[in-house]
């Protein structure tokens, strides 16, 4: 069994990395780009800190995807705004091979076009990973790889793929409900990378602060969840973390007196020491461009197609866009980001009923 790894930037080069320390570094290839591939490329070796203890895992780190030939399954972490031209490139070379598809945003019609279905395999991952320096990993969060059929026909080729990474040491499992759990997944992050426009701490900068929750986070959410409610998408809990529910539940919870303090102590206290480092966050930081239109715009589309509004996702697409203009590093106050969300006409919520205008 010959296993890549197509685009191994963080989430990458920790999947890969550790099929390596398992299945062996002949076994296992990675391809990328940037100084974090060239520094892999050129020292032999990932540094991997993860579950208390730190790696130095050698590895077989390309820059060309063409070094894919006689693979028999490859994890595609390409970020999503890159997938046509990365699919272009490396088709020639995947031959039979298995594609297990794990990215933060959904653009399946890419894939369907130049790889038959029955090898299309859909995953996500619970995990957060940072790229502390190249070459270097840490793993801010742990959690569960969920993989299942992107499309009917895929079934068989989905199991075959979750004991491979199972048996490669990863917490992997098979799911026919990857549909659900990916849209879950995409709504969390389509609320977390709010808190990147001004480079808050999503927890204890975002969720904690009141104005933030109640004008940005829940409004945010009940657009989200009746765009899917309307598109006919059932999202599914993120097995070992949460649901887009739950979620709303929790900014409910902080507005209580007594368990709410209590609450956000505990997150604080969690998300302080170990806080989540969304990607849209580091390619803002890079002056990169972000994966935005296949995180709210997944989202606008469905919408569009159901005729339902989506403003509030419109109007972060935007901000992205303003961005991602500006010189690398440039970031909005957190009150900015309010008072364009509060511009937008949606009024502050503490949940339950639908947005309304004022």
């Amino acid at each position: 069994m010959k296993i890549g790894v197509l685009g191994a930037g963080a989430v990458g080069s920790f999947l890969g990395g550790l099929l390596a320390l398992r299945y062996g570094p002949e076994n296992v290839i990675l391809v990328g780009r940037g100084a974090h591939a060239e520094t892999v490329r050129t020292r032999g070796y990932l540094v991997l800190s993860a579950r208390g203890k730190v790696h130095k895992i050698p590895v077989r780190f390309e820059l060309d995807p063409r070094n894919l030939a006689e693979t028999n399954l490859v994890i595609f972490c390409v970020k999503s705004h890159a997938t046509a031209e990365a699919l272009h490139q490396a088709q020639p070379y995947l031959q039979n091979a298995t594609l297990v598809v794990i990215q933060n945003g959904i653009c399946d019609y890419l894939f369907s076009e130049r790889i038959p279905q029955d090898r299309l395999v859909a995953g996500t991952t619970a995990i957060n990973v940072a790229i502390t320096a190249p070459g270097e990993l840490a793993l801010q969060l742990d959690g569960f790889t969920m993989l299942g059929p992107m499309f009917p026909q895929a079934v068989q080729a989905a199991r075959a793929a979750t004991d491979v990474l199972a048996g490669g040491g990863l917490r992997a499992f098979f799911t026919p409900e990857i549909h659900g759990i990916r849209y879950t997944k995409l709504g969390i992050n389509a609320v977390g990378y709010v808190s990147c426009l001004s480079a808050s701490n999503f927890i204890s900068e975002g969720l904690l602060c009141r104005e933030w929750r109640r004008r940005i986070a829940i409004p945010l959410l009940q657009e989200i969840l009746g765009v899917y409610q309307a598109a006919g998408i059932q999202p599914r809990p993120i097995p070992g973390r949460s649901s887009l529910t739950g979620l709303a539940r929790v900014c409910r919870t902080l507005d209580l007196p007594v368990i709410g303090n209590f609450l956000g102590w505990g997150l604080r206290r969690l998300f302080d020491r170990r806080p989540i480092i969304f990607s849209l966050y580091q390619d803002l930081l890079a002056g990169k461009k972000t994966e935005v239109d296949y995180i709210h715009g997944e989202i606008v589309r469905l919408a569009k197609l159901a005729n339902q509004p989506a403003p509030l996702c419109e109007l972060v697409i935007n901000l992205v866009h303003e961005l991602e203009k500006k010189p690398p590093g440039t970031f909005f106050t957190r009150e900015e980001v309010i008072d364009r969300f509060s511009a937008a006409g949606v009024a502050p919520l503490s949940g339950g009923p639908a947005p309304r205008k004022e």
